[in-house]
């Protein structure tokens, strides 16, 4: 499956230390909106998950992908052709959707999560619905990218502060630079990316504090494929799968049948077999 890592990269950001200054009381109540309405506060996303069912059929975006026949992920447009509801499925129900939430000036405010409990068990029998439990809420630059990210998680019907991204952007406004706080406001690790000549992401760098070391670096490096990525642009994390034009490379390398668009249909490696469909 193409998306099996997203569960591991949402750990990553609720991994933060809590501060008490961070707890916010969680609503309750509320009548859910309509999903394009526009939002400017908290308290205008409903509490429940309601699916986005119908959505802007944007010719050419990716809209469904099925791993060894199995439908895993779904992807609905909002008519200005934003980003409304990534929804991942196991055993055919929803396992985890991430609704995107804008204001009227068409910016980015809150990303809305809705999880059940089988995102993070490894039985493939786990079932059950899906409830709100994390949220971003997004500050954006006057070119309308992510400037700043608040990621807060549920626990005890309290919104605790997980977690604070600050992006950098350069002079191409790539994202060039991420810092990265824990609750408590401490920085956690700082991520610096690096691109090729086709807006690759070919690095990524992450220190992190260490009180004994001083600091720990790693960095993971990527290659691609010369084939187009239709995931590009369809999630807010900081990832080289999101944010790169082209898939990266696999091991074995996958074979692939395109459409007209040059974006691929199918994907094949030894272990799997992705099938993708477009509007």
């Amino acid at each position: 499956m193409r998306l099996s890592t997203l569960p591991f990269l949402l750990l990553i950001f609720l991994a933060g230390c809590t501060g008490q200054d961070s707890l916010q009381p969680a609503t309750t109540g509320l009548v859910p909106s309509k999903h394009f309405d526009p939002v400017s506060t908290l308290a205008d996303l409903p509490t429940s998950y309601e699916p986005v069912q119908s959505g802007a059929a944007l010719s050419g975006r990716l809209k469904t992908e099925y791993n060894a026949g199995q439908l895993s992920s779904e992807w609905r447009y909002h008519p200005n052709g934003q980003l409304a509801e990534f929804r991942m499925y196991r055993n055919g129900e929803v396992q985890t959707a991430t609704q995107y939430r804008y204001t009227a000036d068409n910016r980015l405010r809150y990303v809305q999560t809705f999880t059940n409990d089988c995102m993070y068990r490894s039985t493939s029998t786990c079932s059950g619905p899906v409830r709100w439990n994390t949220y971003d809420e997004i500050e954006t630059t006057g070119e309308g990218k992510i400037s700043s990210r608040k990621t807060y998680l549920l626990q005890n019907n309290l919104w605790e502060l997980r977690s604070v991204t600050d992006y950098v952007y350069d002079n191409r406004q790539r994202l060039s630079a991420a810092k990265i706080y824990d609750g408590s406001k401490q920085l956690s690790s700082t991520q610096e990316l690096t691109y090729d000549s086709n807006n690759n992401i070919t690095a990524i760098k992450e220190t992190r504090p260490n009180a004994a070391a001083g600091q720990t670096v790693q960095v993971l490096n990527y290659q691609y494929a010369a084939v187009k990525n239709p995931y590009t642009g369809l999630s807010h994390y900081i990832s080289a799968f999101f944010l790169s034009p082209y898939l990266q490379e696999s091991a074995p390398p996958a074979t692939y049948k395109l459409n007209a668009g040059a974006y691929p249909t199918q994907i094949r490696t030894d272990n799997t077999n992705t099938t993708l469909e477009y509007y």
